[in-house]
Order: structure tokens, then sequence, then C-alpha cells
């Protein structure tokens, strides 16, 4: 569900507002989506288009360059074809029927006789919900799986008399996300799990499943965010007791577990995060209220901490590749590649990022460089331009422009790349594969063109310099043995340097 509400957020940011705007009826939300409901309904999204400010939000520095590029997409092929349909809502209705297997699906309420064709055809083009299908069911267009169409066509609606309360609980929001179990739901999460993991208390479940009757989040977006989340319990007495499990929870995820790492080194101002976001007991109900200058405290750190760890991730992958393509390579030739193929007179011409093309599904781009040519030949540095995803290791425009690459491999004499044409095999590591360096991830400024027979020659004194900063104050390495670490910055450089040797006879460890 949290995917396709994103979705839904992002394909409506972009809309232009109606002038038109209808007044907050928490009634006539519920009953405009009720018809698509059963007794396995769980969920509910809604998203009220006219409420959506896209220059707000991207003032707001929520939105990363590819989201706002996916955002610019959806209004050329999507939004404008549904705003001249008159759309101005969206419901995201989440099934167990439809589990596993299905997605969450579409319920876009029309106006009057209104027959769904011009919003059906603009949803079916857009590559979005390319696995969706929409009809007409009722007075709305519904867009799902063949299978959950042919069931809602067939079904019988199920009375949710809570919906309505817990939609006038998420107040006079853009967006709203209702939760709502079914006796039958917790009577089945009380027969799998009758007690709570002993870390939050070993207490009986139903501290959970009486303690949330429903729940309900309302968002607005900038530039007047704010957040107002709703849990409904079954009296003041379980109130109070979820109330105590959720510190008890904030407690344990803040302090070191022995499955998990501290929730403070994770997220930036953890404890000032949980402060504004435990909820305060008001009678039956536990409600947390967030103004916009407290989302914005909140969320930007976090939005940030996020993005820094996606490229962390995108890194440690690459190296992973890399580091499988030089198994392969090996297997292939009997020895590592050499940090560069040289010319007769001893002159390096081109990276082993190049040569190390054909075992990354890159043939046919390697067929084209002129090998016996250096990197920067008239031919070859036509090339520069199509560097392979797997090399694309920064978010830095100029760097990619460039064609420079930060994944480099450590240069030296006791290295498995000797900066010479002697190629290193296995047998040649005594250290072992997992105590020697392969592959490193260096900062920008010690980034090079990936064609380019340059890599990094690290300084004994100071073996940390130039390694790219990650969060929680760690860098990049890759290990022969095709694992990929991140190593403190506190590092004793004596240890590190031990890694970088491949013969040193140190009996080393990762701290």
């Amino acid at each position: 569900m949290p995917k396709i509400i994103a979705w839904a957020v992002l394909l409506t940011s972009a809309m232009p507002g109606f002038a038109d705007e209808k007044k907050f009826d928490a009634e006539a939300r519920a009953k405009a989506v009720a018809p698509y409901l059963d007794e396995q309904t769980i969920g509910v999204g809604h998203v009220e288009i006219t409420r959506i400010d896209v220059d707000g939000i991207l003032e707001y520095g929520m939105l990363g360059p590819e989201e706002i590029a996916g955002a610019k997409r959806i209004t050329r092929d999507l939004v404008m074809p549904l705003t001249k349909a008159g759309i101005q809502e969206v419901y995201v209705v989440v099934s167990l029927a439809d589990v596993p297997g299905q997605a969450p699906f579409l319920v876009i309420p029309l106006e009057g006789d209104a027959d769904g064709k011009g919003v059906r055809e603009a949803l079916s083009r857009s590559t979005l919900f390319k696995e969706f299908k929409f009809e007409k069911i009722g007075s709305a267009v519904v867009g799902g799986a063949d299978k959950t169409l042919t069931r809602l066509k067939s079904l019988k609606p199920d009375s949710r008399p809570d919906l309505a309360k817990a939609f006038a609980a998420a107040g006079d929001t853009a967006i709203q996300a209702i939760l709502i179990p079914t006796k039958e739901n917790r009577r089945v999460v009380e027969e799998i799990m009758p007690k709570l993991p002993q870390e939050l208390g070993g207490g009986p479940i139903t501290i959970i499943t009486h303690g949330i009757l429903w729940s309900a989040v309302g968002v607005d977006l900038p530039p007047k965010a704010g957040l107002r989340a709703v849990v409904q319990s079954q009296d003041a007495a379980a109130a109070r007791k979820l109330h105590d499990l959720a510190a008890k929870f904030f407690q344990v995820v803040g302090n070191e577990g022995p499955h998990n790492q501290k929730a403070r080194d994770v997220l930036p101002g953890f404890d000032k995060l949980v402060e504004h976001i435990t909820p305060k007991v008001q009678n039956d109900r536990l409600i947390v209220t967030l103004e916009e200058k407290e989302l914005s405290t909140i969320v930007k750190p976090i939005v940030a901490t996020i993005r820094e760890r996606a490229v962390q991730t995108n890194s440690m992958n690459n190296l992973k590749q890399i580091a499988l393509a030089m198994h392969n390579y090996h297997d292939a030739y009997r020895g590592f590649p050499t940090v560069a193929n040289f010319d007769k007179a001893g002159k390096p011409l081109l990276s082993w990022r190049v040569h190390l093309l054909p075992f990354l599904d890159q043939v046919k781009l390697y067929k084209e460089f002129h090998l016996d040519e250096p990197w920067d030949s008239d031919h070859n540095k036509t090339l520069i331009a199509r560097m392979p995803a797997v090399y694309q290791s920064s978010k830095n425009k100029e760097l990619l422009q460039a064609g420079k690459t930060s994944y480099l491999v450590p240069v030296g004499e006791n290295f498995i790349f000797t900066g010479t044409n002697k190629a290193i095999g296995m047998r040649d590591i005594i250290d072992g594969t997992s105590n020697t360096i392969l592959t490193v991830d260096v900062d920008d400024d010690h980034a090079v063109v990936w064609t380019k027979p340059d890599d990094f020659k690290p300084d004994p004194q100071k073996p940390q310099s130039g390694l790219r900063d990650n969060s929680g104050g760690t860098f990049l390495i890759g290990l022969a043995d095709g694992s990929v670490h991140l190593v403190t910055r506190n590092i004793d450089p004596k240890i590190l340097w031990a890694f970088f040797t491949r013969n040193g006879g140190e009996v080393v460890r990762l701290p």
C-alpha cells in the first residue's frame, strides 16, 4: 500500500488545482468508496487532487532530481488527460482478498453521468499502471488486476461504519491513510502470535489487537505541511497500555539490540524524532499532531539520510558486480586484469575498466575500442561518454558528464594491481582473499575518467585519505573474495594498510 499511495501522491502532485474545491465531508468520503469494500478490506487511502501544490513541494526540497523528472513525465503523459477529464480525487483500497499476488486497487469517482472513457484511456496509457486494467464499475473507474475487477463486479459490500469516523479523525487534509482491521483479522493475529516479543515485555498481543480498533493518518503537503495521526482503542485503559508499548518500542529501537544497529546511529536526531512522534493519550485514543516546522525538522534530515544510503547501497552493488566480473576474468585468464594494457614502450593505454567490459555484458562497447591506442586517442575519446552504469558511482552531474568514476583499484608493488603488466592470480594473494583489498570507492576529487589508466595510490601513513565518506563516518572497500564492506574511518592505519597488501603476512580483521 505505501508504494501505491506514494505513486498516487506523485501523480497528483503534478496536477494543477481546481477552483471549485469540495467541502470536507467525512461521511461522503466514506460513502464514495463503500461499494468497493468487503469484509477483508483492511486499508483505504485517499488523495484529494485539489489540495496539491507542486511548486510548494519542489520548494520544500523533499523531491530529488529523479523524483522531479518523474513528476514532469507524469504531467506530460498522464496528468493533463486526467485533468481534462475532471478527476478530483483518488482512492487506494487494500483487501486481503487480493493477497498475495494482486496489488491494491484504485477507485476514481466520476461526476454525474460520466462514462469514464477519458479516464480509462489516460490511465491505460500510463506506464505507472501497466499491470492494471481499468473499467467503470458502479459510479467510478476502478483499476486493478483482472481477478480483482472480476471480484468487485459481484461484490456484496460490507458495512464499515468505522471508516467515516476514521476519515473524520484524519481531518480535512490532502491525503489520508486509514487502517481498518476486522474482528477476524485480530483473531488470526492473536492465534498466530499470542505474545509480544520479549524485547517488548512479552505481554499479550491483545495490547495491540485491542489497542488498535482503527487508525487514521492525515497529511498536508508543502508549503503548509502537517500531519495528524489517530489510533482508536477499545477503551481508555487499552489506549494507555498501547502508549506504554509504543514508548517501550522506541526505547528498544533506540538502543543497540542483538540483531539491530542503534537507530541513533542511523537516523539523525532520533531522540528528537521520538519526542515528536510519541502519541498523547486522549481518553480512548492516541494522537500525534505535527505542524510544518516540526515536520521540516524531522523529515528533511531523514530524507537526506535515505538518499545518501541509497547512493551507498548502489555503490556496494556496483562494487559487487565489478568483483564478480574480476573473478570471471580471473577464471578465463588465470589472473586478475592488470591495471591497463601497455604498448611496446611500456606506456599504459586503456584502463582495466575497459578490459573488464566483456565480463559486464558490454561486449559490443568493448569491440568499439581501439585497443592499440591510448585512452585519449581521437577515436577512444569518443567512447568516454558511454560509461556503463556499473561505473557511474557519483551523483555529481559534472563528474558523470566528464565520464569520471570513483571505482578504482589500489596500485602498489605489493598490491593485487602492481602498476605493471604483471598479472596477479589467486595464488599470489598470500594473505588471503578475505584480507586483501581489490577495489575502493574514492571521493570526487580522486575520481578519474573511466577509460584512463589511472587509479588509487594510498599513502602508507594515511591510507584512508582520498576514500569517499559515507554515513556514520565510514568508507567502502571491496575485498578479493568478492565481498564489499563499510569500514569506519577511525580504523588503525596500520590495519588498513595491511588490507591493501596481498603478501604482508599480517593477521588482521576488520573492526
